[in-house]
Parts: structure tokens; C-alpha cells; sequence
């Protein structure tokens, strides 16, 4: 059983491609586990009722107590043969898709553009390398003005010494 909607995802896909190579849609039948595990899952069912009817006839405390046992182990298979039951369910509502796309890129980028376009571009990349520095400059305002306070600083003391030894 193929999901209604797989094969509109499928056609969605191929058609976001130029070039399909090869496209491959495999199914799993789980039919036969399915009814085989429904099938266990009923034997369970009523070999729980027949042990809970030979419980209600049971007189001695060591049947009762066998009978308890035995229903035990009945109960933890039937829970476990649910939990496959439920597992196969899941399984047939979804499907996975193994996909492998590749494209075809050219060699180089200066083999599919011009030469014109090429030079706008390398003027519209310095314009904005210029716009950029600028306003990294201004990032950096704290520090120029440290290092213009640093250097005005060294020069009056310089002149200040050779004012002084004069």
C-alpha cells in the first residue's frame, strides 16, 4: 500500500530537476506479518479468557496461585504482540524517501560571465569594500582617539624636554 500523497511528493521533486537520471520505488509488504501477528494477538485474547474462567472455577489456593502464574506470562506475551501489532500499523503509514541529487556547475565563474559584467561587479564590490571601511572607521572611533591623545601626549613631552635641556 503506496501513501496517496507519495507520489505527488515524487512528481514535486522530479520536477525541481533539470535531468533525472534514475528514480527507483520500492514497497515493503507487511500483509503477511500484519495477519500473522493479528492472528497470535486473538490466540492470546482467549487463552487469557480460558485461564480467567479457570480462575473463577478454581478451589485450592495452589491453583489459583499456578492459574495466576500461567496468566501472568499470557498477559506480558499479549502486551508484547500489541506493541508489534501497533508497530506494524505505524509502519504502513509512513514512507521513506532515499533522495541523491547532483547538478552540473561550470568550471569557473569567469566562464559564465562577461567581461562587462565582470567589471561592474569589481566596481560594485570596491564601492562596497569603501563603504565598509568607512564604517569601520567609525567603530574604531574610541581607538583613534586614544592613540591621537597617545601621540599629541609623546610630543608635548618631547618638546617639553627639548625646551627644557636649551
Amino acid at each position: 500500500m503506496v501513501p496517496e500523497k507519495l507520489f505527488e511528493l515524487v512528481k514535486a521533486i522530479e520536477g525541481e530537476s533539470v535531468y533525472l537520471d534514475d528514480k527507483t520505488i520500492t514497497a515493503e509488504d507487511v500483509t503477511r506479518q500484519y495477519v500473522d501477528v493479528e492472528a497470535r494477538l486473538n490466540a492470546k485474547r482467549t487463552a487469557q479468557q480460558r485461564y480467567l474462567e479457570l480462575m473463577k472455577k478454581a478451589t485450592k489456593v495452589e491453583d489459583v496461585l499456578a492459574i495466576e502464574r500461567e496468566l501472568q506470562k499470557v498477559q506480558e506475551e499479549l502486551e508484547s504482540v500489541q506493541a508489534q501489532l501497533k508497530a506494524l500499523q505505524q509502519q504502513t503509514s509512513y514512507s521513506t524517501i532515499n533522495l541523491t541529487m547532483y547538478q552540473l556547475v561550470p568550471a569557473s565563474y569567469a566562464d559564465r560571465t562577461s567581461f562587462s559584467s565582470r567589471v561592474a561587479s569589481a566596481l560594485s564590490g570596491g564601492w562596497q569594500l569603501s563603504k565598509d571601511l568607512v564604517v569601520g572607521l567609525l567603530y574604531l572611533w574610541p581607538v583613534l582617539i586614544l592613540v591621537s591623545l597617545i601621540i599629541l601626549t609623546i610630543r608635548l613631552r618631547k618638546r617639553r624636554r627639548a625646551r627644557s635641556m636649551a
